[in-house]
């Protein structure tokens, strides 16, 4: 009979394993261009943070779509004030 322990150990192991946190100053970091909105406002964001905390960011940067060959990103439903203050989060990991 497993133990609680092991239980845990082994629930805890089909967990998939932490990203190590973006290294945004690094020698050569590379940067995404995101156009947001109907204005097309443009935010230079350093990819890095982009995929570590978004899904969608790191599938279309780092995947099979154009994106990852451009580093360009089109957001035309979004208002640009709410993408600003997710790239404020991103970079400071609070709201002030």
């Amino acid at each position: 009979m497993a133990s609680a322990t092991q239980g845990a150990t082994a629930a805890s192991s089909s967990k998939p394993p932490l990203r190590s946190l973006p290294r945004i100053s690094s020698a050569s970091p590379i940067f995404a261009t995101v156009f947001v909105g109907s204005s097309k406002a443009r935010f230079v964001v350093h990819e890095e943070l982009l995929a570590h905390y978004s899904e969608f960011f790191r599938a279309a940067l780092q995947g099979g779509f154009a994106e990852a060959e451009t580093k360009t990103i089109t957001l035309d439903d979004v208002a640009p004030h709410t993408f600003e203050l997710f790239v404020h989060w991103l970079y400071y990991q609070r709201f002030r």
